[in-house]
């Protein structure tokens, strides 16, 4: 929202669609950027969740550093813990902007040990292991993927890292 009618209006449309959701026992999510924003605290006030899309800064996009500060910046906004669940890319940013999805990078080259191949940064196994700990330290919600669609399959794939970071595996 770029005004504050606007913002009122955004907040309505909030409290109107977590209204009509709850008759068939559904909850609202909002997925908002890790950084620099002017959404009104009152947003998950009204939400059941609050997806940190804690990626697309200046490279690499998505460091343990951006999601530290991400945090950091939403729980000093007043964001309850439990509401905040950190997003995580599976697709690798350039110093350009440019994004490629992790199947992309994978077919031509890139590890899943490493965080960066080609001039993309992404977030290979050991980061999305040290941030599924993150969470856990910060007791956040859990985590948000974008998108699903952009893994692969089988060893290489970072939502089986995900999963035996966080013990799912067993």
């Amino acid at each position: 929202p770029a005004s504050e009618a606007q913002q009122q209006a955004y907040l309505a449309l909030l409290r109107d669609t977590k209204r009509a959701l709850r008759k068939d026992g559904l909850e609202i999510s909002v997925a908002v950027p890790g950084h620099d924003s002017n959404i009104s605290p009152d947003t998950w006030r009204i939400v059941d969740r609050l997806h940190l899309m804690s990626y697309d800064h200046v490279a690499p996009h998505a460091s343990m550093a951006h999601s530290g500060a991400d945090i950091a910046f939403w729980r000093r906004a007043g964001c309850p813990p439990g509401k905040i669940y950190l997003g995580v890319p599976f697709y690798g940013r350039n110093d350009a902007s440019e994004a490629e999805t992790w199947a992309s990078l994978h077919a031509r080259g890139a590890s899943h040990e490493s965080d960066s191949y080609g001039g993309f940064h992404y977030n290979g196994c050991s980061t999305l292991s040290a941030k599924v700990q993150l969470v856990r330290e910060h007791r956040l919600g859990g985590l948000m993927i974008w998108q699903l669609g952009q893994d692969v399959e089988g060893e290489h794939s970072l939502l089986r890292c995900l999963g035996t970071a966080a013990g799912l595996d067993r």
